[in-house]
């Protein structure tokens, strides 16, 4: 038996806790203090040589809403689809649920009030000036820009609020903030880590950052923390799809335009309104089915107060697990489609033009999200050719016209507080008849790295001596 002196007892039953709690907490702080400082050192050095990428972080899910034409088609091209190259894949738990919309009460709905009024986000659309007709005109022109590629109509018998509700219940009770949160910080052994952040600061450096890193004591390790920033760019996008054919895809834009009427007791405004659009639609919309959807984009929370209350909790599993501070901040919806592209000059099955055109549309909601809310638009950095024209790697799924104006981005990092700016450094513009075509096949050749008219990339209008390789670019409103 092993026999302890008045003194080891003392040390043993009552100094080591508090030793050791004292290195824990302080062992917390200076990893905290570490990933400050080094992102800050590594920032500055990096604002002295360019721009490097940071990729969003994107989790998807699919509304389930039961019997549907072509909805198992639908289902699997979702699942199977990756996530756009210019995206983390942060995709957590099962990625499709059904709502109820007959459990929803007045709780819900308050709390869903409480939520929007809180956040100071809304997705409701600005009232224009010149009463009904000059609202209603923005609906005639939804229906008449059909020729154009411009919105589709989609609406049904259920609330578009009820359903936001709904969702928003949904990734409420399910946590899904927290798995979130789980996927950033915590491994398979339910241990604390920042292994996924250090590896996607690393994947989203630049050839330069890494030979920069790999020569300097510690680089490596500086490099990795800048990961840390990619944390707040952390979005969910949950998405109802429909397969359509192009009567009901008209019928809906109708009913849309009569049911205003009728709100603002003007229906044979909207009455001719509603004949004026369906002919504009009709003749551009052609024959054949299309793959509507309708998306609700919300971000994680990551603020210097959840950052600290993480690191207040860090190797402290069972306390993390029953916290509170993980949220997700509902920011709005957008609505696309994308043709089922059937005929006699194709040898695709209708399964495989389902699956094409679920992808197009999921491809083109995200590009209506990004124009639409300026927190969830990508910067793309630019690259400057060997002739001097300005491109990147954007094109035809993100929407591009000709004439489309970006602005240029340099980071600036504060020497004294180590925050960081996105500084414009000059604008840009898409030049006409240069956009690459960059849609899921576009062509039925698979393998085809250009586009038909030979373009790899999107080129710009602009004085190329201006900017430097890498420097990103953001869509102006």
């Amino acid at each position: 038996m092993v026999e302890f002196t008045f003194f080891e007892y003392l040390c043993i039953s009552f100094i080591n806790p508090i030793i050791q709690n004292l290195m824990r907490r302080l062992s917390i702080t200076l990893v905290a203090l570490a990933l400050l400082q080094s992102g800050v050192m590594f920032a500055q050095k990096n604002a002295e040589k360019g721009e490097e990428y940071r990729r969003s972080s994107l989790c998807t899910y699919l509304i389930d809403e039961g019997e549907m034409p072509k909805i198992d088609t639908i289902k699997q091209a979702f699942l199977d689809a990756p996530i756009p190259i210019k995206y983390n894949d942060h995709n957590v738990c099962e990625r499709i649920f059904s709502v109820n919309l007959e459990g929803l009460t007045d709780e819900h709905r308050k709390a869903f009030e409480a939520h929007m009024a809180q956040s100071g986000e809304t997705n409701k659309p600005k009232k224009k000036k010149g009463g009904f007709g000059a609202a209603l005109g923005g609906l005639g022109k939804d229906l008449l820009n059909e020729a154009a590629g411009g919105k589709s109509v989609l609406v049904d018998d259920k609330s578009k609020q009820d359903i936001e509700i709904a969702t928003y219940n949904y990734l409420l009770e399910q946590k899904i903030a927290k798995a979130l949160f789980d996927k950033w910080f915590i491994d398979g052994n339910g241990q604390f880590t920042d292994a996924l952040m250090r590896e996607r600061g690393l994947f989203d450096a630049s050839a330069l950052d890494l030979q920069t890193a790999q020569s300097s004591l510690g680089g490596m390790e500086i490099l990795a923390t800048e990961g840390e920033e990619l944390v707040k760019n952390t979005f969910v996008v949950v998405s109802r799809f429909r397969y359509m054919s192009k009567d009901e895809v008209i019928a809906e834009g109708q009913s849309y335009v009569a049911t205003a009427g009728a709100l603002t007791g003007n229906s044979e405004a909207a009455g001719a309104l509603n004949a004026l659009g369906g002919l504009g639609a009709k003749a551009a919309l052609g024959e054949g089915y299309y793959v509507t959807i309708t998306s609700y984009l919300y971000q994680l929370i990551w603020n210097d107060e959840v950052k600290a209350k993480l690191y207040e909790l860090w190797d402290n599993k069972a306390q993390y697990d029953t916290a509170d501070f993980f949220e997700l901040k509902y920011i709005g919806s957008e609505r696309a489609r994308a043709g089922v592209r059937a005929g006699m000059f194709t040898k695709k099955t209708e399964e495989e033009l389902i699956r094409i055109a679920t992808i197009n549309a999921t491809d083109a909601v995200l590009a209506k999200l990004e124009k639409k809310y300026e927190t969830f638009r990508t910067k793309t950095p630019i690259v400057i050719t060997e002739n001097g024209e300005i491109t990147a790697h954007i094109g035809t799924k993100e929407d591009l016209k000709g004439g489309d104006k970006f602005e240029v981005l340099e980071r600036i990092i504060d020497k004294k507080t180590g925050l960081e700016t996105h500084q414009r450094v000059g604008t840009i513009k898409v030049a006409k008849g240069k956009i690459w075509n960059n849609i899921y096949m576009a062509s039925d050749d698979e393998n085809a790295t250009t586009d038909s008219n030979g373009l790899t990339a999107t080129v710009f209008e602009g004085n190329a001596k201006s900017f430097r390789n890498g420097m990103l670019i953001r869509q102006l409103d």
